[in-house]
C-alpha cells in the first residue's frame, strides 16, 4: 500500500506488502534476442533479474545458484529460451533494525512441453 503526498510531492510507505511466493516462466529469449553471442548467459541473469524486480517491486533479489547454472547449462553463447521461476519475498531486518523487502529466486524445473499455459501462479504458502 502506497500513499502519494501531493504537497510534499514524494510518496510515503505505509506498510510493507505481504509475503508472497509466485511462479513465473521468463521468456529468456525474447529479451536476449540480438544480444551478442559471447554476452548471452551473462544477459540472460540480468533480464531474470529485472523481470523479477519488476514483478515482485523489490530491489535486492538473489538468484538460486541452480537457477544460475540453469542459465548457464548451455554455455555462453546459447541461453535457454524459458525459464520457470519461483520468487519469494521476504522481509528482512538489517543490523540497524531496518526492515526492508528481499526476493529469493530459485529455479522450478519444467519440461519444455510442462511450460506450456502454466501462466503466472500464487503458490499457497506452507
Amino acid at each position: 500500500v502506497w500513499c502519494v503526498c501531493i504537497e510534499m510531492g514524494k510518496s510515503e510507505h505505509q506498510g510493507l506488502p505481504k509475503v508472497v511466493t509466485r511462479e513465473f516462466t521468463v521468456n529468456v529469449h525474447k529479451r536476449i534476442h540480438g544480444c551478442t553471442y559471447k554476452k548471452r548467459a551473462p544477459k540472460a541473469v540480468l533480464a531474470v533479474r529485472k523481470f523479477v524486480e519488476q514483478q515482485m517491486g523489490t530491489k535486492d533479489n538473489t538468484l538460486d545458484q541452480a537457477l544460475n547454472e540453469f542459465l548457464w547449462s548451455k554455455g555462453i553463447r546459447k541461453a535457454p529460451f524459458r525459464v520457470r521461476i519461483r520468487c519469494e519475498r521476504k522481509i528482512s531486518e538489517s543490523e540497524d533494525g531496518e526492515k526492508k523487502l528481499t526476493c529469493v529466486v530459485t529455479h522450478a524445473p519444467k519440461t519444455r512441453a510442462e511450460l506450456r499455459g502454466l501462466g503466472n501462479q500464487t503458490v499457497p504458502s506452507e
